[in-house]
């Protein structure tokens, strides 16, 4: 199969998974029981006012006729207005992402390389002291719930030690233009070094924190693979010849186990996203994880549709560049 075949046939299948996926968001969302229009306005508002407020929402039209909305509005960038602050959804989202992004971005890249070095150093030293010690070490962070981490994190390098700043994304005096509404970049691009530093290091516990679980799951399947690939003939051959455990494992068995982790690497660019909510909640982020938890804790569905609905889009165009990757990494996809 062509190159151009292949990534159309990709787009075509994201685009049917995303549009079932928005349908699943809209319909579970509205079927919530309770009005959130009455929890706005109060117990004592009038019923008029009640109904002129569904009108100026748009909430009195027919579902179906909401649904088509909905639908319209994502290919268009315009989700809604929400119904508690009543502000553009589209707007609170771009103000809130530069948060999240860099979040997310930092955890992965940690993850990403501890993950990947840390498997393939467990499945060279197989069997050993060391490969036992890394086995514990990510059984603990695999199961320890993440919020637990956080506020660990906190006691231990913010509290006790003092050397990491515990929540926000700057400290108090620190004055940074908005350019992009990424903090770390806005300081670079003005030549802000000190600025940058000081973001950097609030950024760094919650980012070493949300990736202590992908970290676990990428060391343990890098070490699996790695160690699937050693048992196979060439990998077998090669040890018979002579070659030491280290090259056999980096330069043959570790370049073929590559792709499920290359697979696992990119599913987790997307769910670090979702993953950020109690995150940012612990470190009092103000990114798109609080701006859902802040949502759905007014029952602003309309905010909270819109936030899920950027999560769904971001995590479906991860895995279209994940799929396309694979063209190039593994000669033998070519279905």
């Amino acid at each position: 199969m062509g190159f151009k075949r292949y990534i159309a046939l990709r787009l075509v299948t994201m685009v049917a998974v995303v549009f079932i996926l928005l349908t699943f968001i809209f319909f579970a969302i509205h079927i919530i029981p309770g009005d959130p229009v009455a929890s706005m306005v109060g117990e004592h508002a009038s019923e008029e006012y009640i109904e002129q407020i569904r009108h100026e929402l748009g909430l009195d039209k027919p579902l179906i006729i909401q649904y088509f909305d909905y639908i319209a509005g994502v290919f268009s960038g315009y989700l809604g207005k929400s119904i508690v602050l009543q502000t553009d959804v589209s707007v609170m989202i771009w103000q809130r992402a530069g948060v999240t992004i860099q979040l997310a971005v930092m955890a992965w890249v940690v993850s990403t390389i501890m993950g990947v070095v840390v498997g393939r150093y467990s499945a060279q030293k197989a069997g050993s002291l060391q490969d036992h010690s890394i086995h514990a070490a990510t059984l603990f962070l695999y199961s320890v719930p993440v919020y637990v981490l956080g506020i660990l994190g906190q006691l231990i390098f913010g509290v006790y030690l003092g050397i990491l700043p515990i929540f926000g994304t700057q400290s108090p005096l620190t004055r940074v233009p908005t350019i992009t509404g990424m903090i770390m970049i806005d300081t670079l691009l003005a030549g802000d070094l000190p600025g940058f530093g000081d973001a950097f290091l609030h950024f760094l516990l919650p980012a070493l924190v949300l990736s202590a679980h992908y970290t676990a799951i990428t060391a343990r399947l890098t070490r699996n693979e790695t160690m699937k690939e050693m048992r196979r003939a060439f990998c077998l051959l090669a040890q018979a010849k002579g070659l030491d455990n280290k090259t056999i494992t980096v330069r043959h068995a570790f370049r073929n186990a590559i792709l499920p982790v290359v697979t696992l690497i990119g599913m987790q660019a997307g769910t670090l996203l979702t993953g950020s909510v109690l995150i940012e909640t612990v470190f009092s982020l103000n990114g798109l994880g609080s701006l859902l938890y802040t949502a759905a804790s007014m029952r602003d569905y309309i905010l909270t549709q819109g936030v899920v609905t950027v999560f769904v889009l971001v995590t479906s165009f991860v895995g279209l560049i994940i799929d396309v990757s694979y063209y190039f990494l593994d000669p033998r996809v070519r279905y």
